[in-house]
């Protein structure tokens, strides 16, 4: 019993100095100082699953930052480490976009969402993948649907905080284009409404 408090401790410290780390990083630090000690880090880490999934919170945070290819190979690292975990490959098809290796971020976003990923993430990467494929009408379509399941998204600040620049462009786009879109309609229900009158 005692040895399992000190593993969760353990992994909890581990996820915790990965997160500062990738703060750090973007918040704009010295990036390769702080790979440096990133790289200690994930030495002294035991066990697929944690390294996996140490790898993995790196890859979302070097993305953010704007660093897709560093983002790319911790995430493939944390992939052929657990396979099963389709959360990274919703990571890696983000990734993928950014880098515009779009039939390869078509095949990580079909394992993700196929895999069970929550939905609203997964219609996220869809319209984006279809934006950056010009499909814009389903784009719009993935994304009216990303911000009926979570509202968030029609929130001015949030693609920015969570996405890189050129990703949070595209979905501010999709963005005002559904807030249009819900004007209107609201609009011609009001007029249905009183034409009913």
């Amino acid at each position: 019993m005692q040895q399992k408090i000190q593993e969760r401790i353990r992994a909890v410290e581990l996820q915790l100095s990965v997160t500062m780390l990738g703060l750090r990083v973007n918040s704009g630090d010295d990036a390769h100082r702080v790979m440096t000690e990133y790289n200690k880090l994930i030495t002294s880490v035991q066990g697929d699953s944690m390294e996996s999934a140490l790898r993995a919170r790196m890859g979302e945070w070097l993305y953010r930052a704007g660093k897709a290819d560093e983002a790319l190979k911790e995430l493939q690292v944390a992939w052929q480490a657990a396979p099963q975990n389709h959360q990274v490959d919703l990571d890696v098809g983000f990734v993928l976009i950014e880098l515009r290796q779009l039939a390869e971020a078509e095949s990580a976003m079909g394992r993700a969402c196929r895999g069970g990923v929550p939905p609203t993430e997964c219609s996220a990467l869809e319209a984006l993948f279809y934006w950056r494929t010009d499909r814009s009408d389903q784009a719009k379509s993935a994304f009216q649907r990303t911000a009926a399941m979570d509202p968030v998204w029609l929130q001015p600040r949030w693609a920015a905080q969570n996405y890189t620049p050129a990703a949070a462009e595209i979905f501010g786009q999709l963005r005002a284009v559904e807030i249009a879109r819900r004007k209107k309609e609201t609009e011609e229900r009001a007029k249905a409404e009183a034409a009913r009158r």
